[in-house]
């Protein structure tokens, strides 16, 4: 039933957060879920709920979730060998103490290590080398201030030479030295991720890391820094930590799929014309045909998706495939690419029209409907669709059992 705009009535103490009228909401920052008026246990509760990938031996079959809700990354491979463990041989070390177990890690667990320089006055580093495709590739470690306030860092191979490099204050939060854009983000108790961007032409490379900085002053045995698991990876952007050990690891892309639409509400078990979805999310990166979600009847020539594009601003597009023939809608603009975004998708028997952020609907013609759709799928999905999920993460999902006004389509988004 229809109750205007606003929100629904929320559990006692939990706070309002799904959209008035919605038939299904998912809360993927919290696992909170709504069916029908009533709250479930949560994610594991939702009847034909499948979720695949982002599975590496940690994670398991259940969707990935993190501080900024449903994680959607590609498949990625560390190619690190040992990530966590600086002890082991595959991390080649000069005037370097490595101790294991010496704090607590960025996860809460007794499991970062100490690098500690020598007592001698001379250059120091561990380093660990790796094979790679030519292009794009980033490194990432977590690190944090012991007795020294610095780390240094190099991504480094003999034709291309600095890939990237830096010096960062745990002291300042600032980086005294940053050569091709590194990046660092506090992630509580101390510990810094630092992110470490390069391109490379041919295909082997290192990654060293210093305690303080590279120069050769004088060591005692002790004084050094924390640090915690490293990784490489192909690509412009960093994703959340692989571990390995003798070898390379991948992890397969992260996909979350609804297959039983009846039980979330849906007429007959299909989205079919008539309905409004409202989704919020999170990126870090601009995108290029980044799929939010779509639903489909398991082919691709019949389906409804939204992506979000653009290299500063966020537009979003709608794509409507019916009898394999296309119609889009897209155009919207809204706030800047990296943050958190919300837009509202209405379907309807003659149109599709989307908003975002806050802004005034865009519309477009459908002719003809798609058939009727039966799956709906977040995060990365392929085959035969040759879709790119979004860059870091869905944070709420809602179905809204009628189409949306465009006043109400506007407010849903703001």
């Amino acid at each position: 039933m229809r109750t205007g705009l606003g929100l629904s009535a929320a559990a006692p103490g939990e706070g309002r957060w799904w959209p008035a009228g919605a038939s299904f909401a998912v809360d993927f920052t919290t696992g909170r879920v709504q069916l029908g008026g009533r709250r479930l246990a949560g994610l594991q509760s939702v009847p034909g709920l499948i979720a695949t990938g982002g599975d590496n031996g940690l994670y398991g079959p259940a969707p990935r979730l993190g501080p900024d809700g449903l994680i959607t990354e590609p498949e990625r491979a560390n190619l690190l060998s040992w990530s966590a463990d600086f002890t082991n041989a595959a991390w080649s070390k000069t005037n370097v103490i490595v101790t294991a177990n010496a704090a607590m890690g960025p996860f809460g667990l007794n499991d970062a290590m100490k690098l500690s320089k020598v007592n001698v006055a001379a250059i120091h580093q561990i380093f660990h080398p790796f094979s790679h495709p030519a292009g794009d590739i980033t490194a990432s470690f977590y690190a944090k201030k012991a007795e020294y306030s610095r780390i240094q860092f190099t991504l480094f191979n003999s034709t291309d030479g600095h890939l990237c490099q830096g010096r960062f204050n745990f002291d300042t939060g600032l980086f005294e030295i940053n050569l091709n854009g590194a990046t660092a983000k506090e992630v509580g108790d101390g510990w810094w991720r630092i992110v470490a961007p390069g391109a490379a032409t041919v295909g082997y490379s290192q990654l060293y890391l210093y305690s303080n900085e590279t120069g050769a002053f004088q060591g005692d045995g002790v004084s050094g820094v924390f640090v915690y698991e490293a990784q490489v990876e192909t690509g412009s952007a960093a994703t959340s930590h692989i571990a390995t050990a003798g070898a390379p690891v991948t992890r397969t892309a992260d996909s979350v799929t609804f297959t039983d639409l009846a039980a979330l509400g849906l007429a007959g078990g299909v989205l079919s014309a008539g309905y409004t979805i409202v989704a919020e999310w999170m990126q870090s990166t601009a995108q290029i045909n980044a799929y939010l979600f779509q639903a489909d009847d398991g082919s691709a020539a019949e389906r409804i998706a939204v992506l979000a594009n653009g290299a500063t601003a966020t537009t979003l597009d709608a794509r409507v495939v019916s009898s394999s023939v296309n119609s889009w809608t897209g155009g919207v603009a809204g706030g800047a690419s990296a943050g958190a975004h919300k837009g509202a998708f209405r379907f309807a028997s003659t149109e599709s029209a989307l908003s975002i952020d806050g802004r005034a609907p865009v519309k477009t013609a459908i002719t003809p409907l798609p058939a009727a759709l039966t799956t709906l799928r977040l995060g990365r999905f392929t085959t035969p669709f040759a879709a790119s999920g979004l860059a870091q993460a869905v944070r709420r999902l809602a179905f809204i059992p009628y189409p949306a006004p465009d006043a109400e389509l506007q407010a849903l988004s703001g």
